[in-house]
């Protein structure tokens, strides 16, 4: 299914335009090196009353840590190429419009393994709980701030 076409692509684009969401899902990316789509998706999965086991975080990690890694690289490249004066606009924006197409078929991954997890009551408590399972991996306490405003965005 075209991320575009999925509830989850939608949650994260609402919840992203919220304020001061899109500056934390940016720090825990950039500081901790936290997956924005895996942060959102720990939220979306709460409020969809999926449960996120340690062990589907796991098999998502595995199955997602090298396009991380391409992710990191174009956006790292991107980011320089902006602040370089030989660079055109053209150049940038195809990057840019790469790392979109990049995230959207990682979401399109964590929407298709959010199918088989086990479904209880949606909460925002449950968010907290799918989310803190995640940010154990980002192992740095001075996340906690950033979190906190991710979960305090939710309805």
């Amino acid at each position: 299914m075209s991320s575009d076409l999925h509830p989850f692509w939608q949650f994260s684009l609402d919840l992203y335009a919220m304020p001061q969401v899109a500056e934390a899902c940016l720090q825990l990316q950039n500081r901790y090196d936290g997956s924005v789509n895996i942060l959102l998706w720990c939220l979306w999965l709460g409020q969809q009353g999926r449960v996120l086991e340690q062990q589907a975080l796991d098999e998502v990690l595995e199955q997602l840590c090298l396009w991380h890694q391409l992710l990191g690289d174009i956006r790292s490249i991107r980011q320089r190429l902006k602040t370089q004066p030989l660079a055109d606009d053209n150049q940038y924006q195809q990057l840019k419009n790469l790392e979109l197409s990049l995230e959207k078929t990682e979401q399109d991954v964590l929407f298709a393994n959010s199918a088989n997890m086990p479904q209880v009551s949606a909460s925002k408590a449950l968010s907290k709980a799918n989310l803190q399972r995640y940010s154990s991996c980002l192992t740095d306490e001075l996340a906690a701030p950033y979190l906190a405003t991710l979960l305090a965005a939710l309805p």
